[in-house]
């Protein structure tokens, strides 16, 4: 039931970027789109994931701080979410090196977190770094213009850059000894702060979204609370089932089989051959990182 369900997990994640691949193929504002898309999944978030009796009866240890870290968090998030769709011109490319984020909260934990190396990991690490140089040297990037047109990959490298340090602001409660997310409050203030931010730039450059903005946003808000609904109920299960280490580079590693197969049987996409030495190798670093 775990494999499973990791397995439908990596299935919504892909259709989290597909959908922001459609954003950018439409040229969509994308700051208009994530501010209605996140607000959307933020309000979902309260109603579905975080536990209302914990939180009305105050049970949530070393509140402040915690808000404090998930904001910061969330608007970081945001803006290298807004980088990954700019980055998902180049498909399949840009997801995968949106993806290698991974390797950011790794070094945090061995450099701050005392974490000792792993052979596994640090193999991981060369992986993903072999990858951004092999797509860096690639002559053809699907959907991002002209052979030597890299904008994707600039969007894709800060991406990497700030999704990574969300996902290490994002390590620090789980390092707090005796803690534990009693109210289930971290995905809502992440979302909810970066919905905020979102709207707060949008507001001053006086954005509306249009019509089919709001179609794809909404069904973008139900993929991200399905997904983290899907997550935690299969982590659940395969940590009953001793098999909690296999749970994200699964669900990645889908996720990536099918923004790759949404790219060839959808666009029609052919990546050369750096370019698909970057995307297998960037598979391999993280499923090496998440071991």
């Amino acid at each position: 039931m775990g494999l499973s369900l990791i397995l439908l997990t990596g299935v919504v994640w892909g259709g989290v970027g597909i959908v922001l691949g459609l954003v950018a193929r439409r040229q969509w504002n994308a700051l208009a789109f994530m501010s209605v898309a996140t607000t959307l999944a933020a309000a979902g978030s309260w109603v579905f994931l975080a536990h209302w009796p914990s939180l009305l009866a105050r049970q949530v240890p070393r509140a402040l701080p915690l808000v404090l870290l998930l904001t910061a968090a969330g608007i970081i998030g945001a803006g290298g979410m807004l980088c990954l769709q700019k980055a998902l011109t180049a498909g399949v490319a840009g997801w995968t090196v949106g993806q290698s984020a991974m390797v950011i909260p790794f070094l945090v934990g061995i450099l701050f977190l005392g974490e000792h190396p792993r052979l596994a990991g640090m193999l991981g690490l060369l992986a993903i770094l072999g990858s951004l140089v092999a797509f860096s040297r690639s002559g053809k990037t699907p959907g991002s213009g002209p052979a030597s047109d890299h904008g994707w990959f600039r969007y894709a490298l800060l991406a990497l850059l700030l999704l990574g340090i969300q996902q290490s602001l994002c390590l620090i409660p789980s390092a707090w000894e005796g803690w534990s997310d009693t109210a289930r409050l971290r995905i809502p203030l992440l979302l909810t702060s970066g919905a905020l931010a979102l709207i707060a730039v949008s507001a001053k450059r006086h954005l509306r979204p249009e019509r089919g903005i709001r179609l794809l946003a909404t069904i973008y808000a139900a993929l991200v609370i399905g997904g983290q609904v899907l997550l935690f109920a299969a982590m659940d299960r395969l940590r009953a089932e001793d098999r909690l280490a296999l749970a994200f580079p699964i669900a990645i590693g889908v996720s990536m089989v099918a923004m790759a197969l949404w790219d060839r049987l959808a666009w029609k996409n052919r990546p050369d051959r750096p370019a698909w030495v970057g995307i297998l190798l960037g598979l391999l670093g993280v499923v090496l990182l998440a071991l």
